[in-house]
């Protein structure tokens, strides 16, 4: 079973549901939530993967605990989701929803790693750079990595671009051994 391919299913039934309820934003809002709950507390993950546990278990506890927090959209699809037995792909639904919903609103999430910590005004200024480049909205995480030596690695999407010392040290290794 290609769970990365069922969850893409799902999440586009979602996205265009939310289109057509006109919940676009409110959907993705709360699928953001309901992934951080995941993240946060693995037993909402393993209640509802268990082949232990009833359908009326895993509905009434998804009730409790997103009843009123997220909109009606999102509440009926994960019902939705929970009687179609796919209740233990259910975050990996939300985070493919997240992509398409980034990817249409021209969102890009982009990850810079350097060796130092970066100031936040470089951060920022990277972010504005990027977001004009690609003509879209940047969300930018920095992270710090001594490995590096220096220079930094920006990911965007599934690209990368390395220009760490590390990587250029690495290069002149395999010309000089080659």
């Amino acid at each position: 079973m290609n769970i990365g391919l069922i969850a893409r299913r799902y999440a586009t039934a979602l996205y265009n549901y939310s289109i057509e309820k006109q919940s676009l934003d409110v959907v993705y809002e709360d699928s953001q939530m309901i992934c951080g709950q995941f993240a946060k507390n693995e037993g909402c993950s393993k209640l509802l993967s268990s082949p232990l546990k009833k359908l009326s278990e895993k509905t009434a506890f998804v009730e409790t605990v997103f009843k009123g927090s997220v909109c009606e959209a999102t509440m009926s699809f994960m019902l939705f989701v929970l009687k179609k037995g796919r209740a233990e792909i259910l975050d990996e639904i939300f985070r493919v929803f997240g992509d398409l919903y980034k990817e249409s609103k021209n969102i890009y999430t982009v990850k810079i790693v350097t060796a130092v910590e970066l100031p936040s005004a470089k951060v920022a200024e990277y972010a504005k750079t990027i977001g004009d480049k690609l003509k879209g909205k940047v969300e930018i995480s920095a992270k710090t990595d001594p490995s590096l030596i220096g220079g930094m690695v920006v990911t965007i999407g599934d690209r990368q671009l390395d220009g760490s010392i590390a990587y250029r040290l690495r290069e002149i290794e395999k010309q000089l051994t080659a």
